[in-house]
């Protein structure tokens, strides 16, 4: 099923190769953790841009996007269909803020994933239901679900 969503507009701004960062065409920018970050591609990039352009940050540094490892067997990551957010500790979103932004993006599932003691912090969120995130992760819920570690 093609896309119904415009093709997203992102300029690459990156100044250190080792974090890549890009400008969505509101001016805001979608910073990356490394180079293992992947920016998704199709609906998801057009909602991570939603994300950004509506979560009331200048930057928003992403920990999460499309590849295949380093996330649980079945992930959405691995499909394309999910990002990660780096949590409160980088950025200075409240779980409101970031439930409001998502919902607004699109994106239909998610959590909040407290690793205590670390700063593995982050928002999931996803596309579709599945691989354990099923109706009590429902962005359609009043608040964003917390998942302890």
């Amino acid at each position: 099923m093609p896309s119904l969503l415009p093709i997203p507009q992102l300029k690459d701004i990156t100044t250190n190769k080792l974090y890549p960062a890009y400008k969505t065409v509101k001016g805001l920018t979608i910073q990356l953790n490394g180079t293992k970050t992947l920016l998704p591609k199709g609906d998801t990039l057009s909602a991570l841009i939603m994300f950004a352009d509506e979560c009331g940050l200048k930057t928003v540094i992403i920990t999460g996007g499309s590849e295949s490892t380093g996330h649980s067997k079945g992930s959405f990551h691995g499909k394309g269909l999910a990002i990660d957010v780096a949590g409160t500790k980088y950025n200075n979103l409240t779980h409101s803020a970031a439930l409001l932004a998502a919902k607004k993006a699109g994106f239909t599932h998610g959590a909040y994933e407290d690793f205590t003691g670390s700063r593995k912090d982050h928002w999931h969120f996803q596309i579709g239901a599945g691989n354990g995130l099923g109706d009590k992760h429902s962005l359609d819920l009043p608040k964003l679900y917390i998942k302890k570690y």
